[in-house]
């Protein structure tokens, strides 16, 4: 008897239903996403972005501190290698950040 890891079995039983391996990919690039951000920045400031959508590789982020937005855009080939690597796939392509508010 062989013993496979839980990442394996887990990805044999989501193969079989495309739509459930869509949504389980973007919840780990969500989960992943805020795990590295308020690791970067910290549980207060990291709460001032949040996910928008995950599509097609593009991770469009929102807020509404223009800082923070600003500093997205400086450390977002930073943060797109971060998430790569913690997801060992190159699942994001690209990171958009828009302006979240009025």
């Amino acid at each position: 008897m062989s013993f496979s890891s839980m990442r394996n079995i887990m990805a044999q039983k989501i193969q079989g239903t495309s739509h459930l391996s869509a949504e389980f990919r973007i919840a780990r690039v969500i989960t992943a996403w805020n795990s590295i951000l308020c690791k970067m920045w910290g549980e207060e400031k990291g709460g001032l972005v949040r996910v928008v959508s995950f599509q097609e590789g593009i991770l469009k982020l929102a807020t509404s501190v223009p800082a923070a937005k600003q500093q997205l855009h400086i450390e977002s080939s930073c943060l797109l290698n971060e998430v790569n690597r913690q997801l060992h796939a190159q699942v994001v392509k690209k990171i958009i950040v828009i302006s979240d508010g009025f």
